[in-house]
């Protein structure tokens, strides 16, 4: 896929979600500080690394679905812990660099928002027929992960970062783009299919799963840039599981000897795998789904 691919579906505009946005923004916030859901993983982490690839995924192709409000509600706590994290970030921390080069802390909240800004005109367009591709299935190797589709993700994410005045400016872009993601989700009926910009007519619970992955591993990396205690939700811990390993997950956890914190950050590259850890994972029968 081109560059130019990417004005298929453009991403909502900034300019048209800001609006009082802060206001409502620290409303929310002061609601989310009440609510304090987040995952918390007591094993050690030990040294983070990275390793380019892919995540586990369950064995079976079919299309496997995930029950629409669950996945809403996932995204929505998810979303808003990203979103209060990014309340107070300096000018400096804006600056300071992933371990998804090139982007810094701007840059990948910048991509955050970009990729579920593309949910509004998804919706807007005419929905297929009926859905053909899961999530898992969404992840498989091809031409979204090549070096050129690459590239003109990360350009997308930095062009959008350029455009706001501040890393204040960002965090209140970001916070009305999921937020209305939010709301235009919870319209739509349980078993609405919709269109990527790739061509995959898919559900759209299983689209915004792949979504969820997004602002819950990038979620991680921002974190870990930050110098701050990881604040993933245990409801999209839980979803990102059972993408990666199916209803057997705990069972696998248990054999692997992983906490889900662990398992996650293993399973996505944010912590190096030693050899016999492949091994495990090679004999339990789990694959690696393609990330870019």
């Amino acid at each position: 896929m081109s560059a130019g691919d990417y004005d298929r579906w453009a991403p909502v505009p900034a300019g048209r979600l800001v609006k009082a946005a802060s206001s409502a923004r620290a409303e929310y916030m002061r609601d989310q500080a009440q609510q304090g859901e987040v995952h918390r993983q007591g094993d050690d982490e030990g040294r983070l690394g990275q390793r380019r690839g892919g995540v586990p995924v369950p064995k079976p192709s079919s299309l496997i679905t995930m029950e629409q409000g669950r996945v809403l509600e996932a995204f929505h706590l998810e979303a808003g812990q990203l979103a209060q994290a990014m309340t107070g970030v300096s000018a400096a921390e804006w600056r300071l660099p992933t371990r998804c080069a090139p982007w810094t802390v701007s840059y990948l909240l910048a991509h955050v928002r970009v990729v579920i800004a593309w949910l509004p005109g998804m919706l807007a367009a005419p929905a297929p027929n009926r859905a053909e591709v899961s999530a898992v299935e969404y992840y498989r190797p091809d031409s979204r992960f090549a070096p050129d589709t690459n590239a003109a993700r990360i350009a997308l994410a930095q062009d959008h970062a350029a455009a706001q005045l501040s890393g204040a400016a960002l965090a209140d872009d970001f916070y009305a783009t999921w937020q209305l993601v939010d709301r235009l989700c919870r319209a739509e009926p349980d078993g609405r299919a919709v269109r990527t910009r790739h061509g995959d007519p898919m559900l759209l619970s299983e689209f915004l799963l792949t979504r969820l992955v997004e602002v819950a591993v990038h979620g991680l990396d921002l974190a870990d840039a930050l110098r701050r205690e990881p604040w993933l939700t245990s409801r999209a811990a839980d979803l990102v599981q059972d993408l990666l390993l199916g209803p057997d997950g705990a069972a696998a956890l248990e054999k692997l000897g992983w906490g889900q914190l662990r398992f996650l950050r293993k399973a996505t590259g944010r912590e190096s795998i030693t050899r016999e850890e492949a091994s495990e994972v090679s004999r339990l029968g789990i694959r690696w789904l393609t990330l870019g």
